[in-house]
């Protein structure tokens, strides 16, 4: 069953405890938390900032579910001199650096750890191929570090690496149980995507659909934009999807937007209105 979360960047001011009663009260199941890791306090709800049994004790009691830790971490930094730079600790920073949002996530029983994996740097030594092939190899490193810890790396389509097809390709390449799809539709039609296609592509990689809406380059509450979310919301509903649909209010990054008790409401209702008929109507013809 689809399940309908949104992303803390709506509420960046907000401590965990608000922030979690919010969503039991809004109608939905769960909240992907971001982090900046241990030592910010670039958000008050920076799930790095509170004891990991503290914070399960606080999702558990409001019946609300984590659905992950987001990052901004991103895997293609080049590695210099291109054979020797893999000996110095430089070259593995991201890997410790995930390594440490593995660990909040598991303190909490988040099920997921959000990376990117961004641009193909400029250099006679790189191109598309061997910045992809690093970055899965870094992808599949940092699942290695989630044994025993419930935890998978969702990499994210951004960058260099927008469609569906990227992210596909990434995934396949990591080899990983553990490695698993992010679907930003935004990013996707951004790249030239037919979003409906591209969640059917990615499968069962598929752990997470992100959802925002946009006109032009302005954010804009779900359902009155350009963005084809109704249409992917009801075809992951008739597919029975169970990952995360997650809701992106962009109010940390861009000033001006109407507040979360205006916008995270109304997009909860949004959502459940496009999931309830589809669902129907596919319960109806399996009967």
């Amino acid at each position: 069953m689809v399940r309908i979360a949104f992303s803390s960047i709506a509420c960046p001011e907000w401590p965990l405890e608000r922030l979690i009663t919010a969503a039991s009260e809004w109608g939905y199941a769960g909240i992907e938390l971001r982090s900046f890791g241990t030592g910010s306090t670039r958000f008050a709800c920076d799930p790095a900032m509170t004891g990991g049994n503290k914070l399960r004790r606080m999702f558990m009691s409001a019946g609300i579910e984590p659905a992950g830790v987001a990052t901004g971490l991103t895997l293609d930094e080049c590695i210099m001199p291109p054979v020797l730079g893999h000996i110095f600790a430089k070259s593995w920073k991201c890997i410790d650096e995930g390594r440490s949002y593995i660990d909040i996530a598991g303190s909490f029983g988040a099920p997921a750890v959000r990376v990117f994996p961004f641009r193909v740097p400029k250099g006679p030594f790189e191109n598309r191929r061997s910045t992809l092939k690093r970055i899965a190899a870094r992808a599949a490193r940092l699942a290695d570090s989630c044994r025993h810890r419930g935890v998978t790396i969702l990499m994210e389509n951004a960058g260099d690496f927008a469609s569906a097809d990227d992210l596909a390709e990434i995934v396949t390449c990591a080899g990983h149980p553990s490695v698993r799809a992010c679907y930003d539709i935004a990013a996707g039609v951004t790249a030239g995507d037919d979003p409906v296609a591209a969640i059917n592509h990615l499968g069962d990689a598929l752990a997470m659909v992100r959802l925002r809406d946009r006109k032009g380059d302005t954010p804009v509450e779900l359902g009155t934009g350009e963005l084809p979310n109704a249409d992917v919301v009801c075809a992951l509903a008739r597919d029975n999807f169970d990952g995360w649909l997650t809701y992106e209010w962009e109010r940390a990054w861009v000033e001006g937007l109407a507040s979360p008790e205006l916008a995270l409401p109304k997009a909860a209702q949004v959502i459940s209105g496009w999931i309830g008929p589809a669902a129907h109507a596919d319960a109806h013809s399996a009967a």
